[in-house]
């Protein structure tokens, strides 16, 4: 190392053929074993990240006057961050390469990771680079695929995926303080994206409903319409989802190739600043309720400690959801969703050419194809919200307001071989 910008960093990897180096049984075709060791150092960042810049923004008086830009407060002390990473997996093929097999297991710790946290907005920014202390990550990722159909005209590929990804939280700072990133897209504040020491990495940090001893909620009837009593802060979700799934097919009839793709996650939530202001505005299926005779709420009564129950009239369910949706005094724990999918990623239609077709040309190959990308959900846990639009906001994944939902394309493509 020579400056604090630059690392140097290696890797370090071997395998062993164990279907080679042992008598192994006759349906096992293949086997190796695997295991790596590497170190990674990265993430760059623009210029504009390390050093203020200004840009002369007009006059007065024939003098020109500027201003900072940028809402991120500039860090001069970043450093790149270090990964740490080994893996182990074995490989397998089976029944005459019929069937194949390929299992890992990862661990890697990452220090000095580059966040954007939040700010306050005092300073008269919103968001500032820093390094992280330390990030623990480990899982596992199985596939297994295989051609259970194989002939002259016809055969039939398939696999599926599975994989869990664990990220711990190691360390931050000297009094390991959680990094609050992002609340800006849940509009009311009530809920941020925060990196707590112990827990996974961004987690949903946010207002609950205030609940007695056997879990039912709380209510001030003081005023026109129940109003549930704000409870503590706490983690309200897991914004990354640890478990993917995918699942392909490959059909092949003759020249006609057909394949699709399904893919999945599990285990993530997310706050959606969506169905918040959908909700506030009477917009969303859980307004529906009482529309016509009343809303019904029971709860535990904040005065008195007993239980009641009463009826909201049609024209102030509007100010019951407003409380519940407030700014500041809201119940962020109410607009947390599971973001678990399943989505038929791609559909492929192709068309090969016969060979005596394109005998006296200069093409010696040429496919056809039609395909299909991001065309529906099979399920999908939360209303009016792509839940790939709330996974992809970067390192404040967990948080949405009004996200662009992912494109559903159709294309057409010609390939040729001279």
């Amino acid at each position: 190392k020579t400056t604090p910008n630059n690392d140097f960093y290696w890797s370090l990897s071997g395998s062993v053929l164990l279907s080679e180096a042992l008598e192994l049984p006759k349906a096992i075709n293949y086997a190796k074993l695997r295991a790596s060791y590497a170190q990674v150092a990265g993430g760059a960042q623009d210029a504009y990240a390390l050093n203020l810049d200004y840009a002369i923004t007009g006059s007065f008086q024939g003098q020109s006057f500027g201003q900072i830009n940028g809402n991120t407060i500039p860090n001069p002390n970043l450093v790149p961050f270090q990964k740490n990473e080994y893996e182990v997996g074995l490989e397998g093929r089976f029944l005459n390469s019929r069937l194949n097999l390929d299992i890992a297991y990862y661990s890697n710790n990452t220090t000095n990771d580059i966040v954007s946290a939040a700010a306050s907005l005092s300073s008269g920014y919103t968001s500032s680079i820093l390094n992280i202390g330390e990030l623990k990550n480990k899982g596992i990722e199985f596939l297994i695929g295989g051609t259970p159909i194989r002939n002259d005209n016809f055969s039939w590929n398939t696999s599926f995926n599975l994989g869990y990804n664990n990220s711990e939280i190691v360390h931050t700072d000297d009094e390991d303080t959680p990094i609050n990133v992002d609340g800006s897209q849940s509009r009311d504040r009530t809920a941020i994206i925060s990196h707590i020491v112990g827990e996974h990495y961004g987690v949903i940090w946010g207002s609950s409903y205030k609940r007695d001893a056997g879990g039912n909620i709380i209510y001030d009837l003081s005023g026109s319409v129940p109003k549930p009593i704000q409870g503590d802060n706490k983690i309200l979700g897991q914004g990354v989802a640890p478990y993917t799934m995918g699942f392909s097919n490959v059909f092949r009839y003759k020249n006609i190739s057909l394949s699709f793709l399904i893919d999945a996650k599990f285990g993530g939530s997310v706050y959606s600043g969506t169905n918040h202001d959908l909700t506030v505005a009477g917009l969303t299926k859980k307004t529906l309720a009482g529309r016509e005779s009343g809303l019904v709420v029971s709860g535990i009564d904040n005065a008195t400690g007993q239980p009641f129950s009463t009826t909201v009239e049609p024209q102030n369910i509007g100010n019951y959801w407003g409380l519940i949706g407030a700014e500041t005094t809201g119940i962020a724990e109410e607009f947390v969703y599971s973001t678990d999918f399943i989505k038929f990623r791609e559909l492929s239609l192709s068309y090969n050419l016969p060979k005596t077709l394109l005998e006296n040309i200069f093409i010696s190959d040429l496919t056809i194809s039609f395909i299909g990308r991001n065309l529906f959900f099979i399920s999908k846990d939360i209303e009016n919200v792509d839940p790939e639009a709330a996974l992809n906001n970067l390192n404040s994944q967990g948080i949405e307001r009004f996200g662009i939902p992912s494109t559903r394309s159709y294309g057409f493509s010609i390939n040729v071989k001279l």
